[in-house]
């Protein structure tokens, strides 16, 4: 038998692309990112759609997409409470209360928004992801706070 020993491999022997459905269960398949610095403010009780949204179109209906958000939301009144949650297309993915709760009980607040939810949207088409907020008091409530950056991330992981 021959052995291989010390041998290197050209980079370009290493150069391809793995098929989505090869991937093990679990693998990221591919990640979307976008950024907004934006602000959206409501003093709405119902949610309202910010300006940070993102769009990936998964490989394989199986596969699940990982939500993840993050950014500084301000609230801006005493005893106010900022919600934040996920939407896909018009589907709110939380319950009603959102995903992130901010309290202020003290005078105003600047906490983070931040949020992961792992969705099954069981589709191969193009599917958009947006934060939405909401304030339950009719306090005002901006995301994001001043010129500061809000993330949102999709991840495809392998089913």
């Amino acid at each position: 038998t021959d052995t291989l020993t010390n041998k290197s491999i050209a980079a370009t022997q290493l150069t391809g692309t793995i098929a989505a459905a090869a991937l093990p269960a679990g693998s990221v398949v591919q990640v979307v990112n976008a950024t907004t610095t934006t602000a959206t403010s409501t003093t709405s009780a119902t949610f309202v759609a910010t300006l940070l949204a993102a769009s990936i179109t998964p490989r394989s209906a199986s596969n699940k997409i990982l939500v993840q958000v993050t950014g500084p939301i301000d609230s801006a009144a005493t005893n106010s409470q900022a919600n934040g949650t996920i939407y896909r297309g018009a589907t709110n993915l939380s319950s009603a209360g959102g995903f992130t709760n901010i309290f202020s009980n003290s005078g105003r607040i600047i906490g983070s928004l931040a949020m992961t939810h792992l969705d099954s949207p069981n589709t191969t088409s193009s599917t958009t992801y947006t934060v939405y907020i909401n304030c339950s008091n009719g306090s005002t409530i901006i995301f994001p706070q001043g010129t500061n950056t809000a993330s949102i991330t999709l991840m495809e992981i392998a089913g």
